[in-house]
């Protein structure tokens, strides 16, 4: 489903406020895929047209994906991302059906 996807935490820690503009807009899926001999749920945004450069996704995926909170159209999800080899927990907020006009 469409989404505008708002990461609320960097490296693990909660970002401060709370900015309307710095969503990422995208296609939301929730689905199982292979990180590296094991297979795991996550959430991922991709970009809702095909691109030349092949990137499917528009931020890195939220795996092992918690919904924590649903209320008139927007979604709070809890997991864990991946950035330069380590993991670090992250929390997106997802206004379904939202995008920039």
């Amino acid at each position: 489903m469409r989404a505008r996807v708002f990461p609320l935490r960097s490296k693990g820690r909660r970002l401060g406020g709370f900015n309307y503009n710095a969503g990422f807009d995208g296609v939301l899926t929730v689905e199982t895929i292979a990180v590296g001999q094991r297979q795991c749920l996550a959430a991922r945004l991709r970009f809702q047209e095909k691109r030349e450069d092949g990137k499917e996704d528009v931020v890195g995926p939220l795996y092992e994906p918690v919904l924590l909170s649903f209320s008139f159209g927007t979604l709070t999800l809890r997991g864990f991302e991946s950035l330069e080899g380590a993991g670090y927990a992250q929390e997106w907020r997802c206004m379904l059906g939202a995008t920039r006009a």
